[in-house]
C-alpha cells in the first residue's frame, strides 16, 4: 500500500518508479531450509536505499513467536529496529531470527517493511524435514510376447523425515498394481509395474511418482514386444465338395512354439482396427437403409392422403352437380 510522502518528508520527488519500493530488499525471500527444532537460526536481511535522497525505513515487529527482527551485523546490539534514516545508495542490515519448536513442520510469515512512500511485505519461509521417496531409476522389461502381461516388482521407501502420500501415473502400455499409497517415515511398499504391449516394437515411457509438496520423481520404463512363434499345419484349406443340406469339415492344427500361453480367436479381418472400421461402415450403411425406408413410408403415406383428398373433392363436386340438376327439374 502507498503512503503520503509529504507526511514524512519535504523531499516528495523520487527517482524510484512507483512499481518498486524505495528500499530494495536482499534477499527478496528469506528461506530457512533443513533446520533443527528447538534451535536458533539466523538470516541476514539488507535494505538498500534506491533513491537520490536520504529516506527512512523500518520493519514492524513480527507478531509470531517463531520469528524476531534484530539489528544486523555492524550495528550495535541495542540499536533500534524502528525507523532508521539511510543515506542515498546506502544499506541497513537486519538479522531475522527463527526459533522453531519442531523440525518436521513448515513455517511461513510475511514481514512488513515501511518506508516513507509505501508498505510492502517480505516473505519468510522455513521448510522443515520432508519426505524423500527412494525408487529405482529405471525398470527394464526386456523382450516380451505381444499381448502378454509381464510384471516387475519395485520397492518404494520413505527415507525422509516426514510421512507422505504418493500417487503413481504410468503411460500405456505400462501400468501399476496400485494408483497410490501412504508411507510413514522408514516405511516401505511393494508396487508391481505391468507391461502389456498390443503390437510388436520397442516402448519407452515414464512412471511419474508425485508426493509431498508436489514433488515429482520419474522412473524410466522400457520394454520390447515380439510376436511369438506360432505355426499352422496348413496355410490354405480347400474344402471337399458336398451335397446341398450336407456338410464337410477339415482340421487345422495350431502349434505354439513359444514359452508362454497364447490366447487366440478367429477373425474376419487381420487387425482389430480393420474389423472395427468394417463394423462402423456396416452400421452407417444400415442406418442409411433404415432412414431410406422411413422416408419411403412417409412418402407413401403422404401420397395416400393426397389421393383420399382428391377422391373426396371429386365426390363433393359430383354431389353438388346432382343437387343443382334436381333443383332445376323441380322448377
Amino acid at each position: 500500500s502507498f503512503l503520503n510522502l509529504s507526511h514524512f518528508t519535504h523531499n516528495t520527488e523520487s527517482v524510484v518508479p512507483v512499481d518498486e519500493p524505495l528500499f530494495k530488499p536482499s534477499p527478496p525471500v528469506i528461506d530457512f531450509v533443513d533446520f533443527e527444532g528447538l534451535q536458533t537460526h539466523d538470516a541476514t536481511l539488507v535494505l538498500r536505499n534506491q533513491d537520490h535522497v536520504a529516506r527512512r525505513v523500518k520493519i514492524e515487529p513480527p507478531d509470531s513467536s517463531f520469528f524476531e527482527v534484530l539489528p544486523g551485523k555492524g550495528r550495535k546490539a541495542d540499536a533500534s529496529v524502528g525507523k532508521v534514516k539511510v543515506a542515498p545508495g546506502m544499506e541497513v542490515s537486519y538479522t531475522i531470527r527463527f526459533k522453531p519448536d519442531v523440525t518436521v513442520e513448515n513455517y511461513a510469515y510475511d514481514l512488513v517493511v515501511v518506508t516513507e512512500r509505501e508498505r510492502f511485505t517480505l516473505p519468510v519461509r522455513a521448510t522443515g524435514g520432508s519426505a524423500v521417496l527412494d525408487l529405482p531409476d529405471m525398470v527394464a522389461f526386456g523382450s516380451v510376447p505381444v499381448r502378454y502381461e509381464s510384471s516387475k516388482m519395485i520397492l518404494v521407501r520413505n527415507i525422509g523425515e516426514k510421512a507422505t502420500k504418493f500417487l503413481l501415473q504410468a503411460q500405456p502400455p505400462f501400468s501399476t498394481s496400485l494408483l497410490g499409497g501412504y508411507l510413514e517415515v522408514g516405511g516401505t511398499m511393494q508396487v508391481q509395474v505391468l507391461f502389456r504391449p498390443e503390437r510388436a516394437g520397442h516402448y519407452e515411457r515414464d512412471l511419474v511418482v508425485t508426493y509431498g509438496d508436489d514433488i515429482e520423481v520419474v522412473v524410466a520404463l522400457s520394454g520390447s514386444a515380439e510376436n511369438v512363434d506360432i505355426s499352422f499345419s496348413a496355410t490354405q484349406v480347400t474344402m471337399s465338395d458336398t451335397f446341398i443340406a450336407l456338410s464337410t469339415q477339415m482340421s487345422v492344427v495350431i502349434h505354439n512354439r513359444s514359452e508362454v500361453p497364447v490366447d487366440f480367436s478367429w477373425r474376419a479381418f487381420p487387425t482389430i482396427e480393420e474389423e472395427i472400421g468394417q463394423k462402423l461402415k456396416l452400421q452407417v450403411q444400415l442406418k442409411q437403409e433404415e432412414t431410406d425406408d422411413l422416408l419411403a413410408i412417409k412418402t407413401a403415406d403422404l401420397e395416400d392422403e393426397d389421393q383420399e383428398d382428391s377422391d373426396f373433392s371429386d365426390d363433393s363436386e359430383e354431389s353438388l352437380s346432382e343437387t343443382s340438376v334436381s333443383e332445376n327439374e323441380e322448377q
